[in-house]
């Protein structure tokens, strides 16, 4: 849908809820005469409102809190809810004018191109239900889903464990003790063998030592 022209009373209303450019100009200025085929071009296309207001009407004009009066003309001036957004200081050509309507309507999500608002209905006197549920479902759908938590790295199973070494099992730990026993009776036997061959030498030694004093 084409956008519409905003007359000066309501320009204040318009420029408080939705975007609005407007365009400061003089006819007797060179400048507004040469730029006036390009911006004709721009308002047949324009994705947002427009208003013009002449030299001969600026006392009419009521400028928003802090904003400086116009000093020189063309002057290209663009506003959204209730403020000043910028000063256009680009090429006056259409093509220009529109990519930088468009840059800002890009940057801002929530200004559609056709001008949608909540408006009151002629009927109920109250919010529009269904553009109010359709800008609902596009803002929830902008909200970004919480990621994928990722698993824990490097925590190894319960399977991957190495079970501890040098630990002996029962049935090792009876062959030890059998063996340490083997050990120590042979060892108790080895003495007493040891004892036995003493004793006997000893004997031996006694009866030749007799037998040397009897001769």
């Amino acid at each position: 849908m084409p956008s519409s022209n905003i007359p000066l009373n309501e320009l204040n209303k318009v420029r408080n809820i939705k975007p609005l450019i407007v365009l400061f100009f003089s006819d007797g200025c060179f400048y507004c005469q040469k730029m006036r085929p390009d911006w004709e071009k721009f308002k047949k296309t324009s994705p947002i409102s427009f208003s013009e207001i002449p030299v001969e009407k600026m006392s009419e004009y009521n400028p928003l809190n802090e904003e400086e009066t116009v000093r020189g003309y063309p002057t290209i001036r663009l506003y959204n809810k209730g403020k000043l957004i910028k000063e256009y200081d680009g090429d006056r050509s259409h093509k220009d004018i529109m990519n930088f309507v468009n840059k800002y309507i890009k940057k801002n999500k929530s200004v559609k191109k056709k001008n949608l608002t909540l408006l009151k209905s002629n009927n109920s006197k109250g919010v529009n239900l269904n553009l109010f549920q359709r800008i609902v479902k596009k803002l929830s759908q902008n909200k970004k889903s919480p990621k994928n938590k990722k698993s824990p790295k490097n925590k190894k199973s319960p399977k991957n464990k190495k079970s501890p070494k040098n630990k002996k099992s029962p049935k090792n730990k009876k062959l030890s003790q059998n063996k340490k026993l083997s050990q120590n009776k042979k060892s108790s036997q080895n003495k007493k063998s040891n004892k036995k061959s003493r004793s006997r030498s000893r004997s031996r030694s006694k009866s030749i030592r007799r037998s040397k004093g009897k001769k």
